[in-house]
């Protein structure tokens, strides 16, 4: 690594978090990898700084992780840094290279809003994004210095575990319940529930106790064991898709549980299934349904969307994903 040892991650999301939340139900995607980013390049031999809103440095081999409040910007200096979805805060430190990774997707009007524009062309950043759909919706003036897609992975437990003949009556919605989680309760109600009232739909989020006459129960935001738990006793993985996700490690969990998923394929979705090979991608809310019941009612479809699941999973660790960075910082 001639040049380029030690990397600054900069992060300033409101909410305390650190190393010791890697399974708290409270981080959303990008705080989550942010953890695993810096634990993985770490293990590479970069020097790994992350300054955020923690509550108090921690120090592991190669690794440490400082309150941001408590740190004097003036006197930091590193090879690399990279802002953790904040033009601005590429401004705060001295650095050799300077990257965005963009979580989300930006049109230049909301560049303009979030007032971007001079910290973005004082620092010429390179931005990292997440796949086809989120450089399609991100400006053209936001990639003039650079656009790299890297991709997420999921933590160990989600590859690891034994695949079973699951023959439960069990579907799942994993993502939060702001991304369309609505249309899937619509989806339900209307076009499966009065089909096969034997079917259950686990959704997270807000209680729904007035849908519990539908077979639709709510649970809340749960860490990364419990999520597993209730994966693994899931036939399908339903989910709508929304034009804000970029990637969806719900949907990449599903995948390394061998769970076969049905989406409608808004925002990246259509990235994470393989229409009629590990999964639907609907057109209609019909049609959603309708691949929905076939998934329940047939084993011999289901065995063969599971067993290609089963010989891909496994493939994308976050040390991957920590090797996509090395390279992209050595270009």
């Amino acid at each position: 690594m001639p040049g380029y040892k030690n990397i600054c991650f900069i992060d300033t999301t409101n909410f305390k978090y650190d190393l010791n939340d890697k399974y708290s139900p409270k981080l959303r995607g990008g705080e989550g990898a942010l953890i695993n980013l810096s634990e993985s390049l770490a293990s590479l031999g970069y020097k790994i700084f992350v300054l955020n809103n923690c509550r108090k440095t921690i120090k592991r081999k190669n690794l440490t992780w400082s309150p941001i409040n408590k740190i004097s910007f003036l006197d930091l200096k590193y090879d690399v840094v990279i802002s953790n979805g904040n033009f601005k805060n590429l401004s705060l430190i001295k650095a050799k290279k300077k990257f965005l990774l963009l979580h989300v997707p930006i049109n230049f009007e909301k560049f303009l809003r979030k007032k971007y524009f001079i910290p973005f062309f004082k620092n010429k950043p390179r931005v990292i994004g997440l796949g086809d759909y989120h450089e399609e919706k991100i400006s053209k003036i936001i990639k003039i210095y650079g656009f790299k897609k890297i991709r997420w992975a999921v933590d160990e437990i989600f590859f690891k575990s034994k695949v079973t003949n699951n023959k439960s009556k069990i579907a799942i919605f994993n993502s939060r319940h702001e991304r369309n989680l609505d249309i899937l309760v619509y989806i339900w109600k209307n076009y499966i529930y009065y089909k096969n009232k034997s079917l259950k739909l686990l959704v997270t989020g807000p209680s729904l106790v007035s849908y519990r006459s539908h077979n639709i129960f709510s649970r809340k935001y749960i860490n990364q064991k419990k999520i597993f738990s209730d994966l693994k006793k899931s036939r399908v993985m339903l989910i709508p898709g929304h034009k804000s996700e970029t990637f969806c490690l719900a949907a990449q969990e599903a995948n390394e549980m061998c769970v076969p998923i049905v989406t409608l394929g808004i925002g990246c979705l259509k990235e994470r299934v393989e229409h009629n090979f590990t999964g639907f991608i609907a057109n209609t809310y019909e049609e959603f349904a309708k691949y929905t019941l076939q998934l329940f009612e047939d084993d011999k479809l289901w065995m063969y969307f599971r067993d290609n699941l089963k010989k891909k999973r496994g493939r994308w660790k976050w040390i991957n994903t920590a090797i996509q960075i090395k390279k992209i910082i050595q270009q």
